[in-house]
């Protein structure tokens, strides 16, 4: 299940799951060569009212060879 609000996450947690952020889950995509790249998806998610910080941002594309 993907989904990624601070009660989900909560609830989650407390049933032992494991638990990983949307920024992850493209990272996972792009490096299993799901999708070719994660820096339009971020831009799209953010035009959707998800709101990584730019430090997530920048970690992230950075990691990804994107930045």
């Amino acid at each position: 299940m993907i989904l990624d609000d601070r009660c989900g996450r909560a609830e989650a947690r407390s049933q032992g799951l494991a638990i990983i952020g949307t920024a992850a889950v493209l990272m996972l995509a792009k490096e299993r060569t799901l999708i070719p790249a994660c820096a339009s998806l971020l831009l799209a998610l953010r035009e959707q009212g998800y709101f990584p910080s730019d430090v997530v941002v920048a970690a992230m594309l950075g990691q990804a060879g994107e930045a």
